[in-house]
């Protein structure tokens, strides 16, 4: 039986007026998750938190 852990991630950029730096940070902090074996599965829709979840190894 495959297990799974889950984390609930908070995605706030730091405080910018700049939307295009908070973009970016936004998509290098999904990037990095990415490459620890995170998916995420709710939240993009409200970039504050957001959770994840991968394969326990």
């Amino acid at each position: 039986m495959e297990k799974y852990e889950y984390k609930v991630f908070d995605l706030s950029p730091t405080w910018s007026l700049n939307g295009e730096k908070k973009m970016q940070e936004l998509i290098q902090k999904l990037n990095e998750l990415g490459e620890e074996g995170w998916i995420l599965i709710s939240g993009i829709e409200v970039s504050k938190y957001a959770t994840f979840m991968r394969k326990k190894q």
